[in-house]
């Protein structure tokens, strides 16, 4: 029992280090580290973590040593999670500028966008992490050597976003705060804004290339997990979706071109409140609940609708669910939509994003001390989502009709896409212009630009999500359960490997 307790405590001692240094990562299980600071990116506490990983490993290979044939699926995937991480330090995101604003970003927003106790304090905390963005310069002057011209334009897009919110969430803080911490929290954003007025100039000052960066991001990912060529199931996907599309635009106007009748359809905007969006998201909730939810889940709201200006990016972010605090049942999610909207869009959205996303499809493990630790399952958190939404589709195309019907395998169809390219940049080493020239070819997508930069914000999701979904569509094939319980499952094994799950479901 001893020597069990050993591995768990060693991969514990490693997760509270591993966080300090990843807090981004943290903060999207669910973790909230208060000590977030983007300095943890400088070289030498770099080092420091290699140094952890090596001392980790030594470990490790010491416990194998005497427990001979014992936990190995852990040990299989705890060796997978520090190889992966040394990769992520050596050569992974480390040349992709978007990595450091996005993570910047989290570390940010967290503040604003939680209900945790520990950031109560709200105007002070956010002034502390704004002062972190002083360091993101320097780093990508030393990691990043060189950018795509896509990759360039959606770095600069999420600069005009995360300048957007500071100003945003700074304003709302001044008119909070008490007098001697306004000072304080003007000063740190004047320098905050100073920050990414310099971080555009050197964006566009870095060396253009036709490498997509995406690689060491989905190595770091990939736990036990071993990824699988996916290409001629998402060629299958994508001819059936692009027909099941085509087919349906002709049911809607038989005599119009597929494009037009989509374009018609997406365009059609509606007026909402928080009222209106409440009403449709419990009516989305009602349906889905009969087939597969297994009890009432309560959830907290908050939804911002704004009729200002947003910035480009916000359009790709509709319906972004964020959580707070740790994962539970009972969430408190932030749903942003525009006063505007297309009103089957944002049924879609809410579907994907709200009720069967982040808020859901989270549970945590307990480690030996009695500390709540994370180790959650990427592959099946991305996929399970898309899984869900294939399970109930048929009673929700029931209640909101064709235009929903037409919109839902657009979506899927774009997702697909996206997944089919990033399968091939990771299995066959595709660049820029092999992703330009296939979708310039593409004869369903409405908007080529618009896709190419959602595909650079996607930064790999939908080829977890593929992957996950293909491991979870194997597992249910082996497994005889109604589609309740095998979901239940699921949910209750979430922080496992695959490899794990097929044994624990019986």
């Amino acid at each position: 029992m001893k020597n069990e307790n050993d591995l768990d405590l060693l991969v514990e001692n490693f997760f509270d280090e591993y966080y300090y240094y990843f807090s981004s990562f943290a903060t999207l299980r669910g973790i909230h580290r208060y000590d977030y600071k983007l300095s943890a990116y400088d070289r030498n506490e770099l080092n420091n973590l290699r140094n952890l990983i090596n001392d980790t490993t030594i470990s490790l290979k010491s416990f194998e040593e005497r427990n001979k044939n014992q936990r190995t699926h852990d040990l299989k995937t705890f060796k997978k999670i520090l190889e992966n991480t040394l990769g992520f330090i050596d050569e992974g995101f480390f040349g992709n500028a978007q990595f450091f604003v996005f993570d910047a970003f989290l570390g940010i927003v967290s503040v604003a966008l939680t209900q945790a106790k520990p950031m109560s304090i709200r105007s002070r905390n956010f002034a502390e992490r704004l002062g972190t963005l002083k360091h993101i310069n320097d780093y990508i002057r030393t990691y990043v050597i060189n950018i795509t011209d896509a990759e360039r334009k959606a770095v600069l897009k999420e600069i005009d976003y995360l300048e957007y919110f500071i100003n945003q969430f700074s304003t709302y803080l001044l008119t909070k705060s008490d007098t001697d911490k306004k000072e304080n929290l003007k000063v740190e954003k004047t320098n905050a804004i100073e920050t990414l007025t310099e971080l555009r100039k050197l964006i566009k000052s870095i060396k253009t290339c036709t490498e997509i960066k995406l690689k060491g991001f989905l190595d770091f990912h990939n736990l036990d997990n071993s990824f699988v060529d996916l290409k001629r199931i998402l060629e299958d996907t994508l001819t059936s979706t692009s027909e099941n599309l085509i087919r349906k635009a002709r049911e809607i106007k038989i005599a119009n071109p597929y494009k037009e009748t989509i374009k018609e359809i997406i365009s059609t905007k509606e007026q909402f409140d928080e009222t209106r969006v409440n009403d449709i998201i419990n009516s989305v909730e009602n349906t889905l609940r009969i087939p597969i939810l297994p009890e009432k889940i309560e959830f907290e709201r908050r939804i911002f609708i704004d009729s200002s200006e947003f910035p480009d990016i916000l359009s790709s972010l509709m319906g972004h669910a964020i959580p707070s605090g740790e994962f539970d049942l009972k969430k408190n999610v932030l749903f942003i939509i525009r006063n505007e909207e297309n009103y089957h869009m944002l049924v879609y959205k809410i579907l994907s994003n709200l009720l069967l996303g982040k808020p859901f499809v989270n549970f945590y493990r307990v480690g030996i001390k009695g500390k709540k630790k994370y180790f959650l399952n990427y592959l099946l958190y991305n996929g399970l989502p898309v899984y869900l939404r294939r399970t109930i589709f048929d009673e929700i195309k029931s209640q909101f009709g064709r235009a929903f019907e037409l919109i839902y395998y657009y979506e899927e169809y774009v997702s697909t896409l996206k997944a089919y390219i990033q399968n091939e940049i990771y299995f066959r080493n595709w660049d820029i212009l092999n992703i330009e020239n296939f979708i310039n070819e593409d004869k369903i997508l409405i908007d080529k630009e618009r896709f190419m930069e959602e595909f650079i914000y996607d930064m790999g999701r939908s080829f977890l999500t593929a992957q996950g979904l293909n491991a979870i569509v194997e597992l249910k094939k082996e497994k005889r359960l109604r589609p309740n319980e095998f979901i239940i499952k699921l949910l209750q094994n979430m922080h496992y490997p695959f490899s794990i799950i097929r044994q624990l479901i019986k």
